[in-house]
């Protein structure tokens, strides 16, 4: 759906988050952290945070289209798909210097 609104996963925190965060990690590293496969996610802390009342989060929107990057496999797409914003002067020529 073109208007769902979907995260990008950059953060803006301010210091006092980091009090939540490094609580809420200690207690995850107790309870889950001898799981190979744990994993403790940004975004749950952070609605947990929200729904406690101890955290206002402002969304920020964007004309801009997205693509993701989760597998290796995606390299190839996002590379061209990064070529065209460059070539359209949406990003410098040399993005990455």
């Amino acid at each position: 759906m073109p208007d769902t609104l979907v995260s990008m996963n950059l953060w803006g925190f301010k210091p006092s988050y980091f009090d939540f965060a490094e609580r809420q990690l200690t207690n995850f590293i107790i309870e889950l952290g001898h799981e190979l496969k744990s994993e403790f996610y940004i975004p749950s802390l952070v609605d947990k945070l929200i729904h406690d009342g101890d955290l206002k989060v402002n969304v920020l929107k964007t004309t801009s289209s997205w693509f993701g990057v989760t597998y290796p496999e995606d390299k190839a797409a996002v590379q061209a798909q990064l070529q065209t914003l460059i070539d359209n002067g949406a990003y410098p020529p040399n993005i990455w210097d």
